[in-house]
């Protein structure tokens, strides 16, 4: 059961929101009141729901987790980051420019650039977070990473639909700021962790995760030669201590 079913006007597009309980309800209509249509169904796109960790699962005890249609797309400790999270999913819709490719990646930043990691070490991340921020690096809003398709950097930007201020208010010190940062890493799941791999299997690791709201050409083409220009690893699920590792600059 869910505590509400919310439509949303999005550029030209309705898009339907679940939610529960009902007090994250309350934040959500009260954030994008003036995208609200009332007494229009429209379908589950998007739900998000505070949840207990199920038995034999790893993660967070109890997480805010964000689902597009049926698909688990983000679990966070965080309410405020996953109504960020929420944002940015609606901000897609809103936009439509041929220059951006999302893919549904992570990014840690920093003074040196930034590193893409895959989604599955998202609850790692959050835990490292007061770490990360010893060290001058921020962890980017989940759970869409933005890449300049024509420059190959990443690009943290504020989302087309902002919600209430009190999403983005009181942002934790290690959320990354707005800009742009030259990508100096991509790693990808599995294998020997910290072994160098060619544009080719990346790519072919990473396009499942890749939004195609773009003809499909420039999106491979755009892909490609951005991890032709990056530094391509493999990467394990590791303990928080060799993760920093992999992530502080040397």
């Amino acid at each position: 059961m869910w505590a509400a079913s919310d439509a949303f006007r999005v550029g030209d597009q309705l898009v339907g929101v679940r939610s529960d309980p009902a007090s994250l309800s309350l934040l959500i209509r009260a954030g994008l009141a003036e995208h609200a249509v009332e007494d229009v169904p429209a379908p589950p796109n998007y739900s998000l729901r505070f949840e207990k960790r199920q038995p034999g699962r790893k993660g967070p005890a109890q997480a805010y987790v964000l689902y597009r249609a049926q698909c688990l797309f983000l679990r966070t400790r965080t309410r405020v980051r996953a109504l960020r999270a929420l944002s940015r999913c609606l901000s897609a819709h809103a936009r439509a420019d041929d220059v951006v490719l999302r893919a549904r990646q992570l990014a840690v930043v920093g003074p040196s650039g930034a590193v893409i990691l895959p989604p599955d070490l998202h609850w790692r991340l959050e835990a490292l977070e007061p770490r990360l921020a010893e060290n001058g690096l921020w962890l980017a809003d989940p759970p869409l990473v933005e890449i300049d398709r024509e420059t190959g950097e990443l690009v943290v930007a504020p989302p087309a639909i902002g919600g209430d201020a009190a999403w983005f208010d009181g942002r934790s010190r290690s959320h990354a700021r707005d800009g742009r940062y030259p990508i100096r890493e991509w790693a990808i799941l599995g294998g020997e962790d910290g072994e160098v791999v060619s544009p080719t299997i990346a790519l072919a690791a990473v396009m499942p995760m890749v939004e195609r709201d773009m003809n499909g050409p420039a999106v491979l083409d755009g892909m490609l030669r951005t991890l032709s220009g990056t530094r391509l690893t493999r990467i394990r699920q590791l303990p928080p201590a060799r993760l920093m590792e992999r992530l502080v600059p040397g």
